[in-house]
């Protein structure tokens, strides 16, 4: 699932190992310095990750848990309220011939290392979102590529205000309208199949879904555009539940 935190998109993806007590054979950063960060910074700043070093500033503890396990902040249940306040500079080295996929990985290593950070996995009632057909019916056209949406490999492009994806299942759908309206969504369309799905809609001045003025939000484009609306309801939904976390030491 595509969420964006602190300027970097995540993908929340079922099925990982969410219980960490150590850090087992996970890869580690060769060089990894964690700092808190200065109170002068700004409250968010950029973050980057090339082939062989990845700085994170200004980051909270829980977004280091987000794009370590690739969970949405709805996802991560539990912990300190220090999770959402304090604030760390990362800056690490990868082991050579490491690539930058193993992040999340040694992010999970560094976790475990120096926030001592112990989780589980657990299935719990949620207020989610519902993906829908509208009274309409769906306005939707069938995959006409070989491209398909299969967690990461992503094809086509989400940018600000829209997004056009090939062979996109309805499960696909809710996990990318997820990352616009940042609020789980469940598919219970019942369509079955994949399709070509275009939706634009008039973000605000911080891309979000809600419409700018005399704009259309996304919830009115998916209505109008694709015949699917969102609506409020409760879910199992499977979360990262943090059982133990110790604020860091030393560097």
């Amino acid at each position: 699932m595509y969420v964006r935190t602190a300027g970097i998109i995540v993908i929340a993806t079922a099925g990982l190992a969410l219980s960490q007590s150590g850090t087992g054979s996970l890869p580690s950063f060769e060089v990894a310095s964690l700092k808190p960060s200065p109170a002068s910074r700004a409250p968010v700043t950029p973050m980057q990750a090339d082939a062989g070093r990845v700085v994170y500033n200004n980051v909270t503890p829980k977004m280091l848990i987000q794009m370590a396990y690739k969970m949405a902040d709805w996802g991560i249940a539990g912990g300190p309220a220090w999770l959402d306040s304090d604030r760390y500079d990362l800056a690490a080295t990868l082991p050579s011939g490491a690539s930058t996929e193993q992040v999340p990985l040694m992010l999970q290593s560094l976790l475990a290392e120096r926030f001592h950070l112990e989780t589980r996995r657990e299935s719990r009632q949620m207020s989610v979102l519902g993906l829908t057909v509208a009274k309409g019916g769906p306005k939707l056209k069938p995959g006409s590529t070989d491209e398909q949406w299969s967690g990461g490999a992503m094809k086509g492009g989400i940018f600000k205000g829209g997004f056009q994806l090939h062979q996109l299942t309805m499960a696909g759908l809710a996990e990318v309208l997820a990352g616009r309206v940042g609020r789980p969504v469940v598919d219970v369309t019942h369509l079955a199949g994949t399709f070509d799905v275009s939706l634009k809609w008039t973000p605000d001045e911080a891309g979000a879904a809600a419409p700018s003025a005399n704009g259309i939000s996304i919830y009115t484009a998916l209505e109008e555009q694709l015949g699917l609306k969102l609506e409020s309801t409760k879910a199992p939904l499977e979360v990262l539940a943090v059982t133990r976390i110790e604020k860091p030491s030393g560097n």
